[in-house]
């Protein structure tokens, strides 16, 4: 099990909506109503009413992909990351 799985990055990245559990780190990146969608593990019929609700109103899943990307952006851009490396060696 990833902590953190790389594909959820990948997808907010890509400006995609987002619908997972809520287990390891995943609920720091997708925030509920926000970034996604994120269900309890083990819970088929949520994971189903989640996506269907997305695939129902796409400029919900639209709105969602935006602020994922921009999330992804802010948590881990190349710029962001070098800055806190740089901020370990003064």
């Amino acid at each position: 099990m990833d902590n953190l799985p790389t594909v959820i990055m990948e997808a907010m990245a890509a400006g995609l909506p987002v619908v997972s559990t809520q287990i390891g780190g995943i609920p720091e990146m997708v925030v509920e109503n926000e970034t996604g969608l994120v269900v309890p593990p083990n819970d088929p019929l949520a994971l189903a009413d989640a996506m269907e609700r997305l695939l129902a109103d796409p400029a919900l899943a639209k709105k969602f992909g935006q602020a994922g990307r921009e999330r992804a952006g802010q948590l881990f851009s190349i710029e962001k990351n070098v800055r806190e490396l740089l901020n370990l060696f003064p």
